[in-house]
């Protein structure tokens, strides 16, 4: 049942996290239309898609949820390996 829970909430919380990100996409203004969300000018791709300077300032707010995610995300897997590791 741990196991179960553990896929269950890290599906749940990935989720939001890719439909955060393809919302967040239309507030970037690095980038042209055709652009992959992950390219910028930076060679690490999280530099460019979590780099303030890069959205418009209405999309700032949204960008700091999106932070908040990754650390939920973070918490989530963390929490998840001890389900699966206490349940074996």
């Amino acid at each position: 049942m741990r196991i179960v829970l553990a896929v269950i909430s890290f599906s749940t919380i990935g989720s939001v996290g890719l439909v955060m990100y393809g919302r967040i996409r239309q507030y970037r203004t690095d980038l042209r239309r055709d652009q992959n969300a992950y390219e910028g000018a930076s060679a690490i791709p999280q530099v460019n898609y979590l780099s303030r300077a890069n959205y418009s300032p209405a999309g700032h707010r949204l960008l700091l949820m999106f932070w908040v995610w990754h650390g939920v995300m973070i918490a989530t897997i963390v929490t998840d390996l001890w389900l699966i590791f206490n349940s074996l």
